[in-house]
Parts: C-alpha cells; sequence; structure tokens
C-alpha cells in the first residue's frame, strides 16, 4: 500500500545517500 512505498523510498534515499557519501 501507500505506507509501504514510503518505506521503500526511504530506503532508496538512504542508499543514494550513502553512495554519494560513499
Amino acid at each position: 500500500g501507500i505506507p509501504d512505498m514510503t518505506v521503500f523510498n526511504k530506503t532508496v534515499r538512504l542508499c543514494h545517500n550513502t553512495r554519494i557519501i560513499r
């Protein structure tokens, strides 16, 4: 549902942020 998508987006954003920091 919507909550699942929000969590997924948050995870993707975190992964991208980590990649940029690295």
